[in-house]
């Protein structure tokens, strides 16, 4: 037998009235038998049976369908109907173990459970076993709510939304959910982590409180926050290409937020083929002029925007396919072979010309399939070369180059001598000091030093030398960009990686106890490496010998003693 213990004071003016007292008992109140009786000062009630013990239970396992949060231990009962014995009780959940169960009469027995994980939605059955029948309960193990992290904000500037992050789930089922309430309102998406309510947007600061409740507990979380200062304004819409030319497009939109059209905003635009944001502001902004397109070009763009005053977030992309119009003047910069979606139409062939500086310029066409041309020009002299594009839409703008004259622009400057360079992954790691001739950049050509040389432009990525080949000198230029003509200004020579096998063989002649060893010079063109000197290792099977030469000595005699 187990006594609850309670003190209830009691006022004068509600001596008459209704009291109450609430204890909780670790047994099912189904379980047992409860009497209850009142003392004051010495005066004490008799006992009055507020519940008596089942005798002839149709259900014999108590508490039934039970809400538990999860670490609880609970008790369950089995009250025996009238003729049956007991065999065991037991919980239908693989791995738990479990004392035996112990009886409180001879007609009830009780089993306590530690409930440490969550059971789900179907819930796990409590089983008590006689030697006629076997019954059961369910109980359901979950979690109170664990939302946290508040945050409020408007769309419309006229309600309020609030964001929050869920936490753990609780493990409930649908009929046990988490209810969410905003400012004492229900939240009709609360369960997905939003909720909005029609407010009044005023300056100042305000709190927003939330609560989040379930049958095993209560959270309330607060934000403050004044929210003219977060507006997150919703994506524009209807957008649309609006007037399309060759080289630039302006883009139009519209608001589902009628107030938006007084806010300063600010939007930015990103285009695919340059993959940048280009910046836009206005109040109410709903357009935006696109620049420095390429003709006859397909085109992505996106737009999303933010208010320019106290930014908050940018709104969700609105995007836009667009093709710009062909144009009489595709831009051409060099003669590699152009993709088929850069040619701004279909190149019918090139245009080259070239002159010296005082004379009138000569020129070649060249088939639409061919990107180079090669010219037997003086080096001694100064020569203009231009490459001009020709479409079905006219002619593109010359691409210019200056080819400077041996004797003056292919000097290098200050006189410096050819260096040396050491390669590096299949590749060569350049840097220079910087040069104030250089108005318009650098240039960087490089080629095998022996043999001709074929300038190609190509766009190397960092990671790919496969335009390198081993064993080969490569002579490495870096010019000053000018108005004129590139001035030179260093020159280097090396290897992107060195190979072996520079020597077929050894030649010997001698005399007496003398021996001359003489080798063929290797030419520059079969050098797969820089020949700094030679060294030449002699054993006789008592000593050792080593001797060094310089780069041009290709003879060594050794007197054997």
């Amino acid at each position: 037998m187990k006594m609850f213990q309670a003190t209830v004071e009691v006022m004068r003016d509600q001596i008459g009235s209704t009291h109450y007292w609430n204890g909780t008992s670790d047994l099912e109140l189904e379980c047992a038998s409860v009497r209850l009786r009142s003392r004051y000062k010495n005066h004490t009630s008799p006992w009055i049976e507020v519940q008596t013990s089942p005798k002839d239970a149709l259900r014999t396992v108590f508490p039934r369908d039970r809400l538990v949060e999860v670490g609880r231990n609970v008790t369950f009962c089995c009250i025996l109907p009238v003729g049956q014995k007991f065999k065991k009780m037991y919980l239908e959940w693989n791995g738990y173990n479990m004392d035996p169960a112990y009886s409180i009469t001879n007609q009830i027995y009780a089993l306590t459970f530690h409930l440490n994980q969550a059971s789900g939605d179907s819930g796990i059955d409590i089983k008590c076993e006689t030697d006629k029948a076997t019954d059961g309960a369910s109980v359901y193990i979950g979690y109170p709510p664990g939302d946290k992290d508040l945050q409020c904000e408007t769309r419309d500037l006229e309600s309020v939304e609030c964001h929050w992050n869920v936490g753990r789930k609780t493990q409930l089922s649908v009929r046990n959910a988490t209810v969410y309430q905003l400012l004492g309102s229900p939240c009709l998406d609360g369960s997905k982590a939003t909720c909005s309510q029609k407010v009044q947007v005023d300056v100042g600061e305000r709190n927003w409180t939330l609560t989040a409740k379930n049958k095993l507990g209560r959270v309330e979380l607060s934000d403050s926050a004044d929210l003219t200062k977060r507006v997150h304004m919703h994506a524009p819409v209807r957008m649309k290409a609006s007037t399309v030319n060759a080289r630039n497009v302006t883009l139009e939109w519209e608001w589902t937020v009628h107030q938006y059209n007084n806010l300063n905003i600010t939007c930015q635009v990103n285009i695919s083929h340059s993959g940048t944001n280009t910046p836009n502001f206005g109040v109410g902004l709903d357009f935006a002029v696109l620049n420095d397109l390429i003709p006859d070009w397909n085109y992505n763009a996106r737009v999303r925007c933010g208010t320019t005053q106290h930014f908050w977030k940018w709104s969700e992309w609105t995007s836009i396919s667009f093709h710009t119009k062909g144009d009489g003047n595709p831009d051409v910069t060099s003669l590699q072979k152009p993709l088929a979606n850069q040619s701004h139409g279909h190149i019918r062939d090139y245009v080259v010309t070239w002159a010296k500086t005082t004379e009138i310029p000569q020129n070649r066409t060249v088939p639409y399939y061919k990107h180079r041309l090669e010219l037997n020009l003086d080096t001694t002299e100064e020569y203009i070369v231009t490459v001009t594009a020709r479409n079905i839409n006219g002619s593109s703008s010359p691409s210019t180059i200056t080819i400077p004259s041996l004797n003056l622009g292919m000097k290098l400057h200050k006189t410096e001598s050819v260096k040396t360079i050491n390669g590096s992954n299949g590749g060569f790691s350049l840097s220079w000091s910087a040069s104030p001739m250089a108005s318009c950049g650098y240039i960087l050509d490089w080629c095998p030093t022996i043999g001709d040389c074929s300038v190609e432009w190509l766009k190397v990525p960092p990671t790919e030398t496969k335009t390198f080949t081993d064993g080969v000198r490569y002579s490495l230029s870096v010019y000053a960009c000018t108005q004129g003509a590139p001035v030179l200004l260093e020159r280097r020579e090396g290897y992107v990686r060195e190979k072996n096998g520079l020597f077929k063989s050894l030649k010997t002649k001698q005399w007496d106890s003398d021996v001359e060893i003489f080798w063929d010079p290797i030419n520059l063109a079969a050098q797969s490496a820089f020949i700094r000197g030679y060294v030449l290792y002699y054993d006789d099977n008592n000593t050792g010998l080593t001797v060094s030469t310089g780069i041009v000595t290709h003879l060594i005699i050794l007197m054997l003693l």
